[in-house]
């Protein structure tokens, strides 16, 4: 447990989770289901599957948690997407049974396939039980076993092949480097010159090639690796000598020191292996900071294989989509920008579009995360992104500073002012407001420049892209304002009670948040204010970038609040000109229902208008 501690606390989400097990079942340390289901919930938002996995378990059984079978779902969906067998089995019985989701038998059938294909035998009896006989596709081992198998026959037939187009010296040219490489390994791993020599003081009863010319090609083997030798030799010698190489010169030296290794550790000649020696001494210190490089590198590559795949997949649903319109004719944009005449251009733009700006902000986001951070690919594109808007993050620090300047300039205005703790935090409450406004416009336009949602990153991969400590605190300034907007609509949509869903559901109350105001009747107090004012501030900013997911949400939340308080004004006037002007009792109900049914909390004229139609009914 305390080494999973210490590399949890790295953010290794491997660890992470083994802790959470740890807590889960009190090994190593005090049993702590809370601190258990923590730790899963952060490894999982780390993309660990085995941590969403036990998550979903957690959800599924109630165990540290309340039960919920839809949330379970979903982690189990999670889970099935990153290619965990068990996740799409429970998938394919929930499918089946109805727990969770809907009934659907062909989506049963869906993921008791994929998880009879990673292997999990008791999706082929789910099947059986289904009346469906399926055969496994092969594994991956298999799959690449055939691979090689199919690439080594392509090979050996190119061999005999005479014909001289493009593609057939291709394939060449893949035979000749195959076999350059086979060459060059037969040469560094031969004994041939140590057998000669033992040979030469203990003959053996019988020769060591009995044919002749075998043995004149046996004995020439080590020229290459020889060769190897030579070059290295000579890359030493002209490399000049560094007292603090950059990570670059590092790798490669380490990787001449294998091979080094690698071409002299057969060879007959003393020198050389003291090469060798020397090299294994040094590579002994390397290997360390190799295989750190190593898995930083595979790291940056699984996140961005995975989200190629992942988009891939996105295109495909979105191709076969206008394919669907296509043949129904119903189709005339296609990407908001021009015509389409035919399906054929429609795919034709679809395949050929680029990553959308969501996605390049999740691989970015991997690739922020401890393990990536480092590797050679994330260095690159974080130097390349900054030297693209160092324009904008130079005016973004400018504002923010600004910003900063007011504040000390207001303190300074009253010197003698004691400011007690809550006092102190309201000022740097609303210095963070501000900045937050000021910082919005510019993390709109980079998103539009670099073509990535950097709204949709964490507010601490922020604080890494920008080298600035601030960008976590002004994210969840935004965070909490959509919040904010999201659940006054929550609370009209669902006629909610409580104090601030009754002060948000009036013309009255919707009119002071969309003023940027705190509703009559909610709780006044300063950090209310500034979170009403922003939301307010952040919802009416016009922006061009259609790159933010959070910045589309804000404002078509805001627009459907628009939309509902002017709906409601006209429904008040409507239902004051009936009150004063109108004696059908018809009319007096119609516009009754429209009250109950529109989401405002109108007990009060609701109950004028029954009483006023109540009464024309008894005159009658």
């Amino acid at each position: 447990a305390a080494l999973f501690s210490q590399a949890a606390e790295k953010g290794h989400a491997d660890a992470i989770c083994n802790l959470g097990v740890c807590y889960d079942n009190g090994s190593g340390v005090d049993k702590d289901e809370e601190k258990a289901i923590a730790l899963y919930s952060q490894a999982a938002e780390k993309g660990n599957t085995r941590a969403i996995f036990i998550l979903a378990v957690c959800y599924d059984n109630g165990s540290g948690v309340d039960k919920d079978e839809e949330k379970a779902t979903a982690l189990y969906s999670q889970a099935a997407e990153k290619g965990d067998a068990r996740a799409n089995f429970i998938l394919a019985l929930c499918y089946k049974n109805g727990e969770g989701v809907d009934k659907d038998k062909s989506k049963a059938i869906e993921y008791f396939t994929k998880a009879a294909d990673l292997g999990n035998e008791d999706a082929m009896n789910g099947l059986k039980t289904m009346g469906i006989a399926y055969t496994p596709c092969k594994t991956i081992s298999e799959a690449n076993e055939e691979e090689k198998e199919e690439a080594e026959e392509e090979v050996a037939g190119t061999e005999n092949q005479g014909e001289a187009d493009n593609h057939e010296e291709s394939e060449g040219d893949k035979e000749t480097s195959y076999i350059e490489v086979s060459c060059l390994v037969k040469s560094c791993t031969s004994d041939v010159d140590l057998l000669n020599m033992e040979d030469s003081f203990f003959p053996s009863s019988s020769p060591l090639f009995p044919d002749e010319e075998q043995g004149k090609k046996e004995t020439q083997t080590r020229y290459l690796a020889d060769a190897l030798l030579q070059l290295l030799d000579r890359r030493g010698t002209e490399a000049t000598i560094c007292n603090n190489p950059s990570e670059e010169e590092e790798l490669e030296n380490a990787i001449a020191n294998l091979f080094t290794v690698a071409a002299g550790m057969t060879s007959i000649e003393e020198d050389t292996h003291d090469r060798v020696q020397s090299a294994i001494d040094t590579l002994s210190h390397q290997l360390p900071e190799l295989k750190k490089q190593s898995k930083q590198r595979q790291a940056a590559l699984k996140a961005m294989r995975q989200m190629i795949e992942k988009g891939k997949k996105e295109r495909q649903v979105a191709l076969e989509a206008v394919r669907e319109m296509v043949v129904k004719g119903n189709i005339e944009r296609v990407g908001g920008h021009r015509k389409v005449g035919e399906g054929s251009e429609a795919e034709e733009q679809m395949e050929d579009s680029n990553p959308p700006a969501l996605v390049r902000a999740s691989v970015l986001s991997k690739l922020l995360q401890p393990e990536c951070v480092d590797s050679p690919s994330c260095v690159r594109i974080l130097r390349n992104i900054r030297e693209r808007v160092s324009q904008s993050i130079s005016k973004m620090k400018a504002d923010m500073n600004k910003v900063d300047e007011i504040s000390q300039r207001e303190r300074q205005r009253e010197p003698n002012r004691e400011f007690d703790s809550a006092a102190y935090l309201i000022m740097i409450s609303k210095a963070y407001a501000e900045k937050s406004k000021v910082v919005l416009p510019h993390l709109l336009n980079m998103s539009h420049q670099l073509d990535i949602d950097l709204l949709h990153l964490s507010g601490s991969d922020l604080d890494l892209l920008f080298d600035m400590g601030e960008m976590s605190t002004l994210k969840s300034e935004y965070e909490r304002s959509l919040d904010l907007i999201r659940r006054c609509r929550s609370h009209i949509e669902l006629k909610k009670n409580g104090e601030e869903a009754v002060a948000v559901r009036s013309s009255s109350g919707l009119a002071s948040l969309l003023s940027g105001h705190v509703p009559s009747g909610m709780d006044n107090r300063p950090a209310n204010v500034t979170l009403f004012a922003t939301a307010s501030h952040f919802a009416r900013l016009r922006s061009s970038s259609a790159c933010s997911a959070w910045y589309s949400s804000m404002t078509e939340a805001w627009s459907w609040l628009e939309c509902k308080h002017s709906e409601w004004k006209d429904l008040e006037a409507r239902s004051d000109h009936v009150l004063s002007h109108v004696d059908d009792v018809g009319e007096l109900g119609r516009v009754a229902n429209e009250l109950k049914a529109s989401g405002m909390e109108v007990h009060d004229r609701v109950a004028a208008l029954v009483e006023k139609a109540t009464s024309l009914m008894l005159d009658e």
